[in-house]
């Protein structure tokens, strides 16, 4: 495969991603940044040029500022495919920009690979029930990848690679930035996570969840939550929602306590290595796609679980976890 694309992303691990991405389809990385000192850093990463925009709102970072600079660098680089990650802010961004560059956009790309010279994306929709192959026709592509669906490159400070500042011209933003606070670092991080206890509506209170955070800390694991817990109920923040319009999770051990299996959550969890069960139905969904499955009252098979890691692992089993 042959030609150039142009990534953008909202963090340095995101953009680190795509490089790696571009160098997996034998693309020319393109990096696109808006602070000049992280250019060096993003050649050693594998960018094989960086372009650093200038100009008005960018350091707001808005969707349609953001978009205008990245059309604006689409043409100065001449890249055939824009990559961005499927965070919110990508999934805002990549339909403004499609829009102005007339592009195809693909969303949520698992894979993709060169056939006959096209790039071919497959994707999951209708819920994740269904696999589509998507071939864009147009000149320009503008396509999303889920978080950690590669691993980046080792940095080598030893590459080479061009880095350039362009000039560009943005909108005024219909969106006004009237203050900004700095946001609580939760530490929650369920993308990294080795081991995440899902939760979902089999606990009654949101104090009960302190049975999830018991276990995930004698495991050195992290909880989630099923999309009710986080929307309907408020119990937990967002950071924690896994699902369709949440986050997407490939532990190597998904629990999923409570949780019904409705294929909105199925679709964030698809893609762990081992996922078991816990329910007392024993007719819930969840137990078809689990390798294990416990059918039992999840306020005694959790104390039970978490003793049981506590002795087969040495460690002393941690109770009385304070639920966010």
């Amino acid at each position: 495969m042959t030609g150039a694309a142009l990534l953008c992303a909202n963090d340095r691990q995101g953009l680190y991603e795509l490089i790696a991405k571009a160098h997996e389809l034998k693309l020319t990385p393109v990096a696109f940044a808006l602070n000049a000192d992280a250019a060096q850093d993003l050649v050693a990463h594998g960018a094989a040029k960086v372009l650093v925009a200038e100009g008005p709102h960018l350091q707001e970072h808005l969707p349609g500022p953001i978009a205008d600079a990245l059309a604006a660098a689409q043409k100065e680089s001449g890249a055939q495919y824009v990559f961005l990650p499927a965070t919110r802010r990508g999934k805002e961004v990549a339909p403004l920009l499609a829009v102005k560059l007339h592009a195809a956009l693909v969303t949520g790309a698992q894979k993709a690979h060169d056939e006959g010279g096209k790039l071919v994306f497959e994707r999951m929709f209708l819920g994740g029930k269904a696999l589509a192959k998507e071939v864009p026709t147009s000149a320009v592509a503008v396509v999303t990848f889920p978080p950690r669906s590669v691993e980046p490159l080792a940095p080598d400070a030893s590459r080479k690679g061009d880095i350039k500042k362009i000039q560009v011209q943005t909108r005024d933003p219909k969106v006004k930035v009237t203050a900004r606070k700095p946001k609580a670092e939760s530490g929650v991080n369920l993308e990294a996570a080795p081991i995440v206890v899902g939760t979902g509506r089999g606990f009654k209170n949101k104090d009960d969840l302190k049975l999830a955070f018991d276990l995930a800390a004698t495991l050195g694991g992290q909880v989630g939550c099923s999309r009710p817990l986080a929307t309907d109920l408020g119990w937990l923040t967002d950071e924690y929602w896994i699902g369709l319009s949440g986050k997407e999770v490939k532990p190597k051990v998904y629990f999923a306590v409570g949780i019904s299996g409705q294929i909105q959550h199925t679709t964030g969890i698809r893609n762990s290595k081992l996922i078991v069960a816990i329910n007392t139905n024993k007719d819930a969904p969840i137990f078809k796609m689990a390798d294990y499955g416990i059918v039992g009252d999840l306020y005694k098979v959790l104390p039970a679980l978490n003793a049981a890691v506590a002795k087969q692992t040495g460690k002393t089993a941690v109770t009385g976890s304070k639920v966010p």
